[in-house]
Order: C-alpha cells, then structure tokens, then sequence
C-alpha cells in the first residue's frame, strides 16, 4: 500500500473567489501575467483548486477549464487543466486523447491501463464513458472503452488490454494481508501449489513451441484446474517460435498481487532469469511491453513508475503527457519518494532533467511543482 502524505501548503484562509479572480486576470489578454497564475496553481492542493473551479462557475456561469484552454495552449494548457482534475479524470482524458489520435500508439494505453488496479479500472471506464457522452450523446451507447481498445489495438495486445478491464484480478482483503504479515507467511494468502503449477506453465510457454502440448489454469484459484490444450494465435506477430500469449494472460491478469510477488521471485530463484527478460526475447511489441508492464506494476509499482519518468525525459525532446499525469497524479501522494527514487536509480536531480528538456512556462510549472511539492510534503 502506499503511503499517504499531507501537505504544508494548505492556506486554509484563502478566498476561493479571490484566487478564482486572480487566476483569470493573470491568464488572460496579451500581457499575461502567468507567474501569478503558477503561483496560486502551485501552493493550492486538489482540493482548493476544485474549490476555485467551482467558485469561478458560480461567478460567471462558465467552466474555468474552457476559460482556461481559450486563452492557455500546449503543454502548458494541459498541465494547468490536469491540476483541477481528480486522477481518474487524468487518466479518462489521457486515453480518450490518444484513441482519437490517427495510427495506434500503445504506450500511453499501455502505461495507465497495464498499471492500475480493479477499482481504478472500473472507476476509470466510468469516467471514460462521461467523456464520450460529453463529445456525442446520440451515439455514446454504442461506444465504451472497451469497444474503443477492440477497435483500435490488434492481437495478443487487444486481449491482454481486454482481460484488464474485466477486472478479475484476485484481491486479498487487508485483514488477510496483515494476518500473513504478522505471521510472516505469505502462503497464507496465496495457494503454494497453484503458484508451483503457474510458475511451470509460464517457463513452459516461454521456452517450448506453442506446437508441443502445453496446458494452464484459466480458472482462479478456488476452482477446479482442467489440463486444456491451447491453440496459438496467428494474428500477432512475435519474434522466434509463435507462443502461446494466452497462458501468460491469463495468469498475468487475474492472480493477485501477493500471488505474482511470489512467483517473480521464485521464477528468478529456479531459472536464474527474470519473467520480463524472458518475455522480451520472445515477444515483440505491443505486447512485450504490455504484459511486462503488467508484471512490473504488481511486483513494484513505484519503481516502475520512476523509470516511466526517466523514459519521459531521456532522449531526444521529453514525452510531456507522461510527465504532466505522473507529477500530476503523485503531487499530493509520494513525488518526494519519486525524487529520491529517481536519483538513486539514475544518478541525477529530477528537477535538472526536466529543466533541460522542457522550456518557457511549461518548464516554469513543472519546477515549481516538484520543487515545491518535494520539499514541502513528509510523512504522517
């Protein structure tokens, strides 16, 4: 679980009205003056802000986020817009954006849908569905997000993105978890044997052709296990051998997150090589990506989400929208954790690889963001 954090930038006396007329003025006409935008953006947390939002609605009868995008443009525009939304809403707005784009990029989908949990993904399809009623009322009961992920991903991809939002990955409850903590046993929640047998099938999969007879559990762990024989897809294309992608889905997708601990290190501890070294040499992308991405956010979420940030600011130019929803979605969580994560992983500041691939206001933002955030946030 993650910790939780509070900040020490509530000012509790603030006049929401005040900062929503101060925010407008400083943001619109020719001569903006954004230094006072970002600095009540900057030192007001989700809450205040929404706060603003709905002060300056009441006051002019319309959306500050419309106000805001008539007068705002580019990476700067969004990352304003992001701080006055809930984190569901993020991540709604992020895939509803990239499924509208022209061609298939699967690494925004791949980043958000392969890293959330049951709750987040049903709450997130929720969210997408307000958005596709918003943008076409006559035709939104035809449309989801899963008939928007069918139609615009293909093969192994398209299925391991479907098996996610069925959300059928098993959760233990907390007093289950705290029970196996203190009894420091963690085979008190998860079944030694069928973690051995998923452990087999996976090693299996990945090393044998898919023409040699394999067979898995697609059941949960409280049903009764038939050996099946799995017939291979021809739709996705791999590197090497065609393999079976469905064995790794199915288990992938619906074991908990306790259950897929165990197995990572144990496959290390019986093969000497990790799932997703495996799983690059056979596969190739989108899939590759997705189902080790998928791995990774049960083994360790926040690890994973450092080197998305480090991918977003490597290289040549910065991949803001990653940038914008991971700063956005952690400011007010573990941001200072990220930090020093960051720094430990990469040897360098957050904070200097940002300024180097961003500019103007943008850049101005994002600093006073983290350096703010980072600085000011601790523990309860």
């Amino acid at each position: 679980m993650q910790p939780i954090y509070r900040t020490q930038l509530d000012h509790n006396n603030v006049d929401r009205y005040v900062d929503a007329e101060k925010l407008i003025r400083s943001i619109t006409g020719i001569n903006k003056d954004l230094d006072t935008a970002n600095e009540i953006l900057v030192h007001r947390d989700l809450r205040q802000r929404k706060e603003i939002r709905q002060a300056y609605k009441q006051r002019y009868g319309k959306d500050l986020l419309v106000s805001l995008g008539s007068e705002l443009n580019g990476d700067y525009e969004f990352l304003v817009k992001n701080l006055f939304l809930d984190p569901i809403q993020i991540l709604a707005h992020d895939i509803h954006r990239e499924l509208k784009k022209p061609g298939r990029n699967s690494a925004e989908l791949t980043a958000i849908l392969c890293c959330c949990n049951n709750t987040e993904l049903y709450l997130l399809k929720k969210a997408y569905a307000i958005l596709l009623e918003a943008e076409d009322v006559k035709h939104v009961s035809h449309r989801s997000l899963e008939s928007d992920i069918r139609k615009n991903t293909r093969g192994a991809y398209c299925q391991l993105l479907e098996e996610l939002l069925k959300c059928e990955r098993y959760e233990e409850s907390p007093e289950e978890l705290t029970a196996a903590r203190v009894a420091n046993d963690v085979y008190r929640v998860i079944d030694r044997t069928l973690v051995n047998k998923d452990i087999e099938d996976l090693h299996m999969v990945l090393n044998d052709p898919v023409d040699q007879p394999q067979t898995t559990p697609l059941a949960t762990r409280y049903t009764n296990r038939k050996r099946v024989r799995i017939q291979a897809c021809q739709k996705c294309a791999r590197k090497g051998p065609k393999l079976n992608h469905r064995l790794l889905i199915s288990i992938l997708t619906r074991r908990s997150k306790t259950h897929i601990r165990v197995i990572w290190k144990t496959y290390i501890e019986k093969y000497g090589v990790t799932l997703v070294k495996e799983i690059t040499d056979k596969f190739a992308e989108p899939f590759r990506t997705g189902i080790n991405t998928t791995i990774m956010a049960q083994v360790d979420l926040r690890l994973l989400i450092t080197c998305q940030l480090r991918e977003a600011t490597a290289g040549v130019g910065t991949k803001e929208s990653v940038l914008n929803r991971i700063i956005c979605l952690r400011l007010e969580n573990d941001l200072s954790d990220l930090r020093r994560d960051y720094a430990t992983y990469f040897g360098g500041d957050l904070v200097k690889h940002v300024k180097a691939d961003t500019s103007l206001e943008y850049r101005k933002l994002l600093t006073l963001l983290l350096n703010t955030w980072t600085d000011s946030v601790r523990p309860r």
